[in-house]
């Protein structure tokens, strides 16, 4: 598609975009009833990952608990207005797409991660351009033509596919005001840097080091099964994945059974849904040691102490008895540190604060106006 229609389309679906609020209901039915299709090579998880993968989406844009999200983005979008702020004035704000707004996914999540970025940025009405990545680009075309098959008007998601000259592209082309990144460090930070020197809001969520803390008094059985999944699952192809535990006092004592029950994990096809991991992909650069306060850390099992943690832990986020804290689609995704580049997060509040920007109106309607003979060359003050 020529670029030049992109950036044209975007003044029309900002003013499309509450159709396109209530159609992301029968796009989230779209995708649900060909979720199957999508496990394709694409996909190297586990089946039953796969599928909640998809499912973290489908509560995304309007399905489930909840269905409210999306589907009252008007609400969410709502301005602010202060009648009479001073005498005979009003000053009111609302919230106005940026333009064109770009996302740049990587590979282990092809359906999840791109589903993060283009509802939110579109329901804001903007018009997206979504670069997959290069090694499983079916995924995110078969999520386009079911959100056109759902009404989406042409020229509102676009695909770009490509590597290092795409990234370029995105990241200098003037007309892409907003760019969106999940990947690795290396690239995150040469895509924030570029992107920012040429202007544009750049969200780039990058790598991270997944810590666990588990305290003697936690629950011995679910810690132990969360400790595995966690490391584990999805192939440990996950930014969120715990690559370490720190095993306080007596739970040092779990050591030997926490390796038996990983142990006990099979490797396979990953289209069989009994399994609970798939083959690793590769070993050889594997690091032997890590400076663990380089970057972001997450804190996992804590029952006495968590109170204290949960304030106090520079580290963002945590969880507490939760293996992996990614939060649900009505609060933000946050990282710290070396996990981040940028000033708003994934998704919730801030999401929409980062595909939007505020539009101040303040009015005037003098009441002696009728009467004044002389130009007013004051400034507006309170009580004036």
């Amino acid at each position: 598609m020529v670029f030049t229609k992109i950036v044209g389309i975007t003044t029309l679906f900002s003013v499309a975009k509450n159709k396109i609020c209530f159609m992301t209901s029968k796009s989230a039915s779209c995708i649900e009833n060909n979720k199957r299709l999508k496990i394709t090579w694409d996909f190297f998880f586990v089946l039953q990952i796969v599928i909640q993968d998809l499912r973290r989406f489908l509560l995304f844009v309007g399905l489930a608990e909840v269905v409210e999200h999306t589907c009252s983005i008007t609400s969410l979008m709502l301005g602010e207005t202060l009648p009479s702020i001073t005498k005979d004035m009003d000053t009111y704000t609302y919230r106005l797409p940026i333009g064109v707004c770009a996302g740049i996914a990587p590979f282990n999540f092809p359906a999840m991660i791109p589903l993060w970025m283009f509802p939110m940025g579109m329901v804001c009405g903007n018009s997206y351009l979504l670069k997959p990545s290069e090694r499983v680009p079916g995924c995110a075309m078969l999520l386009a033509k079911l959100l056109q098959d759902a009404g989406a008007p042409d020229g509102t998601l676009n695909i770009i596919h490509g590597q290092h000259d795409a990234v370029n592209f995105i990241c200098d082309h003037p007309a892409i005001k907003a760019i969106s990144f999940v990947g690795s460090n290396q690239a995150g930070e040469y895509i924030y840097e570029k992107g920012s020197k040429n202007g544009k809001r750049v969200q780039s969520n990058m790598g991270a080091k997944n810590h666990g803390v588990v305290m003697p008094d936690a629950n011995k059985e679910n810690t132990l099964n969360q400790l595995v999944g966690a490391a584990f699952g999805a192939a440990g192809q996950r930014c969120m994945a715990l690559s370490t535990a720190v095993l306080v006092g007596e739970a040092r004592n779990w050591l030997p059974e926490l390796v038996e029950r990983a142990k006990g994990l099979r490797v396979n096809c990953n289209m069989k849904c009994d399994l609970k991991k798939t083959k690793p992909i590769s070993v050889h650069h594997l690091r032997s040691s890590c400076n663990c306060q380089c970057m972001q850390k997450y804190y996992l099992h804590v029952c006495r102490l968590r109170e204290k943690i949960s304030h106090f832990v520079k580290r963002i986020p945590i969880g507490v008895n939760v293996p992996i804290p990614v939060p649900l689609p009505m609060f933000s995704f946050t990282g710290s540190r070396g996990s981040f580049r940028g000033d708003t997060n994934f998704y919730g509040k801030q999401g929409i604060q980062f595909y939007t920007q505020i539009k101040t109106v303040t009015s005037q309607w003098k009441a002696e106006d009728a009467t004044l003979k002389s130009p007013a060359v004051t400034m507006p003050t309170m009580g004036r």
